[in-house]
C-alpha cells in the first residue's frame, strides 16, 4: 500500500490487524511522497508484516478497490484474457486511474503524461491486444532516468504477460487474410478470459 496516495481511514481499515502502536507510525507517511515520504523511510524500516497478513491486505484491497477501479477507467477490460486485466491492474496500481485531457497542442509546453493510458482505454474497448501491448511500450518515454528503471522493466514484464495474445491475434489477422483471399467465409476472432491459447 503506498501511503503516500491514501488517506488515514484507508490505512486504519486495511492494516486493521496490526498492533495500534504500529499503525500510528505509519499514519506518519499517509499523503507524503517524493523527498518527505524518503525522510520516513527510517522510521517505518522496521516495522514487520507477516506474509499471511500481506496478502489479506492485497485480496481485499483488489476486491474492494482495485478491480472495481480498473473496470470503471477501462470499460470492457472484463472480456480481455486473464493476464491482460493483471496488466492493467498492475498500470492502476502503480499510475492511477487519471486520463488526464488532450491538450492544445498550439500551445501546449509539456509532455502529456496520460496519452497512452487515453490510448489504452479505446484499445481496451476493441479488445485491440497489439495496440495495447505498443501504447504500454511507449509509456516507458516517462520513465528515462535510472532511479526510475525499475518502472520501465515493470512495463516490460506487462508487455511480457500480453505477448502470447499479441501472437494469437496477429495469427488470427494473417489467417483472416488467407481465407479471405482464397473466398472463403473469414475466421471469427474470440479471445475469452482464461482461453487456451494455440
Amino acid at each position: 500500500m503506498g501511503l503516500g496516495y491514501h488517506s488515514d481511514g484507508e490505512l486504519r481499515a486495511t492494516w486493521a490487524a496490526l498492533r495500534p502502536d504500529i499503525v500510528a507510525r505509519l499514519e506518519d507517511a499517509v499523503g507524503k511522497k517524493g523527498h518527505d515520504a524518503q525522510a520516513l523511510i527510517p522510521q517505518v524500516r522496521s516495522v514487520e508484516i507477516s506474509p499471511s497478513l500481506s496478502v489479506q491486505a492485497l485480496v481485499r484491497s483488489l476486491n474492494e478497490y482495485y478491480c472495481p477501479s480498473v473496470a470503471e477507467v477501462f470499460p470492457a477490460v472484463e472480456r480481455l484474457p486473464t493476464e491482460v486485466q493483471l496488466v492493467f491492474i498492475s498500470i492502476v496500481f502503480n499510475r492511477g486511474g487519471s486520463m488526464g485531457h488532450e491538450p492544445d497542442w498550439r500551445t501546449a509546453k509539456e509532455v502529456d503524461k496520460r496519452w497512452e493510458m487515453r490510448q489504452m482505454r479505446a484499445d481496451v474497448e476493441r479488445a485491440d491486444m497489439f495496440a495495447i501491448y505498443a501504447h504500454l511500450g511507449t509509456t516507458k518515454r516517462l520513465w528515462e532516468t535510472p532511479s526510475t528503471r525499475g518502472l520501465r522493466l515493470r512495463r516490460r514484464d506487462e508487455q511480457a504477460l500480453i505477448r502470447p495474445y499479441v501472437d494469437q491475434q496477429l495469427r488470427w489477422e494473417e489467417n483472416r487474410e488467407k481465407m479471405k483471399n482464397a473466398g472463403l467465409p473469414p475466421c471469427e476472432k474470440i479471445i475469452r478470459p482464461g482461453a487456451k491459447l494455440d
